[in-house]
């Protein structure tokens, strides 16, 4: 799976945190592509310890069931765990040439420190659709116009409605930005439910809405 090969191996302890601690720690939480880290607080292992937790969980939750996993209790402190989800279909990214400048891999990264990732279900969708409780289009800039650098875009597909979590759009980000972004080209993801498309996470250098 990409996402294992993705991850370090060294042996190094290195630190986890909040969104909060950034700058204090090595990596801030959620961590790397579809295999992240949670937790609280400070807290410290290695690039091993994860990765070796991300091969456990695949060889025994999707070689014999076919779905993701969960393990609680790492670190030095026993307070971080590792989920991996298949919620994310890495066949539904789309990579294409940017038309001038490309995002970069950091930039995107920091845009994506700003999304929301929390796992509760909600409907997203256009204004005007019953229901909904996260209008969409959103749009999550690294700078400001006219220069974003990076800019992460939410659009319904049509005028469609889907129920989603914050925490997979973020997941879906992190795929075009590891899978397109990092090979120096702008991506999207799109979202499908019930076989239908139903929305997309778009990854540019310039805000689609200011062009």
């Amino acid at each position: 799976m990409e996402a294992l090969s993705l991850l370090p191996k060294d042996r190094q302890q290195v630190t986890f945190g909040q969104r909060r601690s950034k700058g204090l720690v090595d990596h801030v939480m959620p961590f790397d592509l579809i295999s992240y880290v949670e937790g609280y607080n400070r807290e410290a292992t290695t690039h091993f310890q994860l990765a070796s937790a991300v091969d456990t969980i695949l060889g025994t939750c999707l070689q014999s069931q076919h779905r993701g996993g969960y393990i609680a209790g790492l670190g030095a402190g026993g307070r971080l765990h590792v989920t991996v989800t298949f919620n994310i279909d890495v066949r539904n990214v789309r990579c294409f040439e940017a038309p001038d400048t490309p995002p970069t891999e950091t930039g995107c990264g920091n845009v994506l420190d700003t999304v929301p990732v929390s796992a509760e279900r909600q409907i997203f969708g256009p204004k005007n659709n019953y229901g909904v409780e996260v209008v969409l289009p959103q749009v999550f800039r690294e700078r400001k116009y006219p220069d974003p650098g990076c800019v992460i875009a939410v659009d319904p597909y049509g005028q469609q409605s889907m129920t989603a979590s914050w925490l997979l759009v973020f997941a879906a980000a992190n795929s075009v930005n590891a899978m397109c972004v990092r090979r120096g080209k702008e991506g999207r993801y799109v979202a499908y439910e019930f076989g239908l498309r139903k929305a997309v996470v778009g990854l540019y250098y310039r805000d689609p809405y200011r062009i």
